[in-house]
């Protein structure tokens, strides 16, 4: 799979295909990710074929906004 862009459709059509190849897809329960809104995207488009809540299920990565 080759992620064209950086919008939550695609980002989320890469990690199923991660998750399916490593046949994980019952032992995902969280997510750790940047701030960026396209992650929101991303994680309910996921939820589609991953059994889990994208609000609850998502860390969101505290050091990005210590940098800025």
């Amino acid at each position: 799979m080759v992620l064209e862009g950086h919008h939550g459709f695609e980002i989320a059509d890469v990690l199923q295909g991660v998750i399916a190849s490593y046949g994980i897809k019952e032992k995902v329960s969280a997510f750790q990710t940047n701030n960026a809104s396209n992650n929101n995207m991303a994680l309910a488009a996921l939820t589609i074929g991953v059994p889990f809540d994208p609000k609850q299920s998502r860390v969101r990565c505290f050091a990005t906004p210590l940098n800025f």
